[in-house]
């Protein structure tokens, strides 16, 4: 392997592990408090949450990487939107709020990459 393969190769799992474990507080937050006082509903959507984290992390393990880019910062750019809409309207301004607003703007480059290099390999 050359070096660019495996810095590529090291990268994209750092990445990828970088996904699910800024996944986990936000899945973390849900099982603590999932929304229902009905004993029922709420082991309900605790196990609901646990299986939807668990699918999306093997998701995001297994698939290739610019569809992992696409799927992956995806995620990431819905849940920074959504913990910034959150801290805005519990705290509002804060320190945080730059983080959030740095993630959106990087899972907008990744997002981009996959379409940035599909169409550079068809007009090859």
């Amino acid at each position: 392997m050359r070096v660019e393969q495996i810095l590529s190769f090291i990268s994209s799992w750092i990445l990828r592990l970088g996904v699910i474990v800024f996944l986990l507080p936000l899945f973390y937050e849900l099982w603590i408090n999932p929304g229902s006082d009905d004993e029922i509903w709420f082991w309900v959507y605790r196990v609901f949450f646990a299986i939807l984290y668990f699918v999306f992390s093997i998701l995001i393990l297994v698939l290739k990487r610019l569809r992992f880019y696409t799927f992956g910062f995806s995620l990431v750019l819905i849940a920074s939107v959504y913990k910034l809409l959150i801290l805005s309207y519990q705290q509002g301004l804060t320190m945080e709020h730059p983080v959030y607003i740095l993630l959106i703007v990087v899972s907008f480059y990744f997002i981009s990459k996959s379409e940035r290099v599909t169409r550079r390999k068809r007009s090859f």
